[in-house]
């Protein structure tokens, strides 16, 4: 895992693109022709969660103290082979610890990612009628916000095991991740290393049912609290990292962040963007190619996005409002499908939105039985509010589908921070032409 770090390609969507482009993104390093000086940020506005109790001082001894809230848990029954154990009713113990121990060989053995062991403590799984939850205790080392936590809650599956134990491993390196990056980032692993759980479609219907509500904020307002997983499976996606959900585990751990022990929040930066950012040179042209890439992604999920809305060339013009604004993060779909008769046409489309937030746009072609026939993308300009764009005719074409996104932001020196919210939605319109 540690020598991944010099050579893993985070995106190599990005890299996807129609032009060559000077270098090749690497986490945490790479070739980079733009400053990648972080901004500075207003003190006052919120940076991580409210922490529950004051960071202890740093100490360059290796933490060795019990696990959280040990003194009000149940005894609990504990692996001689693995560094698991799990409390609970003694067929409840046995079965969720045969499961963690599975988890445990799995994730470490199997895939190749790091284990929660960084204090010596194993990891605790304490299964409730609820759903999945962590409990977390900082334990600052060698200066920097490191955390230890225990699970409680969840079903009694493969699934919630490895969910488990990949929240446990990402809170132990990185304390600031918000729950719902935590939650998201847990069943991605989950996904990957034991395929989907029963009653996947609902959360991921959910998730598409609303394609306009943020995937990434560090306060989610409605629908599933962990559907940022659908960014971190694109991110392994895309990545060459040679183990399931590397690419993802580093960009999230890597933000290293360290919390004064007076502070009321956590310091949440740097996060998992301003990674990101950084492998892609800190262009955010670069990001948002790579963030319209992912939004064109989630058309070719086996649930695809609502569209906001769906036309036909024969109503042409229209110029339609979309009927919820978007969130930072979130993407928007407006489907144009192609009448008999209408095959060698030119399309235009306007896209007006409101201010200050930097938007990315699409338009993706695809044939009667929707496989692609490629994208056009719209100039991308960060401080941009309206977007134009004509679409030639190409054989096959059966409808055009606009994808935009929100990337958030508020001016050239103030990207996207999903920690400091809560964020503004906002509203465009969109302007359809036959030419």
């Amino acid at each position: 895992m540690v020598a991944s770090l010099v050579g893993l390609l985070a995106v190599a969507g990005a890299a996807r693109a129609q032009e060559e482009r000077p270098g090749r993104a690497l986490l945490w390093g790479g070739v980079t022709t733009e400053s990648t000086d972080a901004p500075l940020v207003d003190p006052r506005l919120p940076s991580g969660a409210l922490r529950t109790a004051p960071l202890a001082l740093p100490t360059l001894a290796l933490p060795t103290l019990p696990a959280p809230t040990s003194a009000r848990l149940p005894q609990p029954l504990c692996s001689w082979r693995r560094p698991v154990c799990a409390a609970g009713p003694p067929e409840v113990a046995r079965a969720a610890l045969q499961l963690l121990e599975s988890a445990y060989e799995r994730h470490r053995f199997g895939a190749g990612l790091p284990s929660p062991t960084l204090h010596e403590a194993p990891a605790q799984w304490l299964p409730d009628a609820l759903p999945l939850r962590f409990e977390l205790t900082e334990r600052p080392l060698l200066g920097f916000d490191r955390g230890q936590a225990l699970c409680r809650g969840g079903a009694l599956t493969p699934h919630t095991a490895e969910r488990c134990l990949a929240g446990l491993t990402l809170l132990e390196r990185a304390p600031a991740s918000s729950t719902p990056s935590v939650l998201g980032f847990a069943r991605n692993v989950a996904d990957q290393l034991t395929g989907f759980e029963p009653g996947e479609p609902l959360w991921l219907d959910a998730a598409q049912r609303a394609p306009e509500r943020s995937l990434l904020d560090a306060e989610l307002r409605e629908g599933p609290v962990d559907r940022s997983a659908l960014f971190w499976r694109y991110l392994d996606d895309v990545s060459s990292a040679g183990a399931p959900a590397e690419a993802s585990f580093l960009s999230l751990a890597l933000a290293a962040t360290r919390t004064r022990p007076e502070a009321l929040r956590r310091q949440a930066e740097p996060d998992a963007l301003d990674v990101l950012r950084r492998s892609l040179g800190g262009s955010l042209a670069r990001f948002a190619e790579f963030y319209d890439d992912f939004a064109a992604s989630r058309l070719e999920l086996g649930v695809p996005p609502e569209f906001a809305w769906d036309l036909t060339s024969t109503e042409l013009p229209r110029n339609v409002a979309l009927p919820r604004p978007l969130e930072p993060s979130g993407s928007v779909y407006v489907r144009l499908r192609i009448a008999a008769g209408d095959e060698a046409r030119r399309f235009a489309v306007r896209v007006t939105c409101e201010r200050p937030v930097s938007y990315v746009w699409s338009i993706a072609r695809r044939d009667e039985a929707g496989h692609s026939l490629g994208r056009v993308r719209l100039p991308f300009r960060q401080s941009d509010h309206q977007f134009d764009q004509h679409v030639e005719p190409v054989a096959g074409l059966r409808e055009l589908i606009l994808v935009g996104s929100s990337l958030g932001g508020v001016d050239l020196a103030h990207p996207y921070d999903p920690e400091h919210a809560p964020h503004e939605a906002h509203l465009c319109s969109v302007y359809w032409l036959a030419l």
